[in-house]
């Protein structure tokens, strides 16, 4: 279950489905499959004219407009595994390449480059009865979970811009409510996943952050998971040392999360939250130290999302709705400042065969600050487009 979860998140991942498997067994104990999905959306975005905010860490932009075909939060996915069984020991080899539609700078890039395809996944898994370690590049376990339960990771959510044709995904809510948590180079311990109660630790390859230069240990990240009669609680957390050397000082980045869904019914609700110093606001570590050149202080970070999606028992249709809001404050020492990015989106995603998804949202996002002479940048973005799951 853990390595299909990881097969489609680019910035989100989804529940296996035997059937959405391609195996080919060969004559010793592995079997190879083939899975992974395909998407695209129109997405016309507006951003006003009279926005004027500039501070660290907003997202949304002032007086772009256009239009796009292009890949959503989620990218395209495809997926080889290779899995076996040795004596007790279950062993897998996991590669997942992530292409969006579009291609960075037009139909006309002069650097003839074509759309962009990421190596999001290269790992390896070692399990038995005892857990799984996990060793290579996979999806980070700070934010994970509220990944996976952005009701956006089907469509668009928050654009972040879409002028000059931008290479990558959309934002979903990361940068609105959460950080996206990126897919980094790790060493992990996943508990056995048939108990209620399920964790993971790991070691990272450290993340460079604002001109840190020294990076002497991993970072640390953690998550736990408790899920029940439709209740499921979830939290993670971070821990990164950097050092200056040009300054002879060091900083020590953290942040920790939590979160609830509950689902009775056709309604699910959750709510998430989180906290940390110098971690950001969208981008992990993206603008978390001060911008003061003779300091090495961080700038503290809170958010908040909440969500509720309803579809009709027997229904194919899913409606939803959700509001987040991510906050970063001035490091001590550094000039005032405080950036605000908010996204409300709404939502309909119709399961139109068991593997096509057809989607429309409207997202409306702002970025405002504490300055009362400012006005806040915002952004209305109107989607619609299909998914496909194999």
């Amino acid at each position: 279950m853990r390595r299909w979860l990881a097969v489609l998140g680019c910035l989100a991942l989804v529940p296996r489905l035997a059937a959405a498997q391609v195996p080919i067994d060969t004559s010793g104990a592995w079997t190879f499959s083939f899975a992974g999905n395909a998407g695209a959306f129109y997405v016309l975005e507006l951003e006003s004219d009279n926005g004027s905010v500039v501070t660290p860490g907003a997202v949304v932009g002032i007086g772009r407009r256009g239009s796009a075909v292009r890949s959503g939060y989620l990218p395209s996915f495809a997926v080889l595994e290779a899995s076996g069984v040795e004596g007790t020991t279950a062993l897998s080899v996991h590669f997942g390449l992530a292409p969006v539609v579009q291609t960075a700078g037009g139909h006309d890039d002069p650097e003839g480059l074509g759309a962009r395809v990421d190596l999001r996944q290269a790992y390896l898994t070692v399990g038995g009865a005892w857990g799984e370690v996990l060793a290579g590049r996979e999806v980070g376990m700070f934010f994970k979970q509220s990944m996976l339960d952005d009701m956006t990771l089907f469509g668009t959510g928050a654009v972040g811009g879409i002028s000059g044709n931008p290479g990558g995904t959309t934002l979903g809510h990361g940068g609105f409510g959460y950080i996206f948590p990126g897919f980094n180079a790790q060493i992990a311990y996943h508990s056995p996943n048939n108990r209620e109660l399920q964790y993971a630790v790991a070691v990272f390859d450290p993340s460079i952050n604002n001109g840190f230069d020294e990076l002497l240990f991993p970072r640390l990240e953690a998550e736990a998971s408790w899920e029940r009669s439709g209740i499921v609680v979830w939290g993670s957390g971070l821990v990164q040392h950097q050092r200056d050397t040009r300054m002879d000082a060091s900083a020590t980045a953290w942040g920790a999360s939590a979160g609830t869904r509950i689902s009775r019914g056709g309604v699910a609700f959750s709510a998430q939250g989180y906290w940390g110093q110098g971690i950001g606001a969208t981008l992990l570590f993206q603008d978390g130290r001060t911008s003061d050149t003779t300091s090495v202080n961080l700038r503290p970070g809170f958010g908040y999302l909440g969500q509720v999606t309803w579809r009709q028992p027997g229904s194919a249709l899913t409606v939803g709705a959700s509001f987040g809001a991510s906050h970063l404050e001035n490091a001590f020492g550094e000039a005032p400042f405080k950036t605000i990015n908010r996204a409300a989106t709404a939502g309909a995603y119709l399961q139109a065969t068991p593997s096509l998804k057809v989607v429309g949202e409207v997202t409306q996002a702002w970025t405002s600050d504490a300055d009362p002479t400012t006005s806040a940048n915002r952004a209305l973005a109107v989607a619609t487009g299909l998914m496909l799951f194999f």
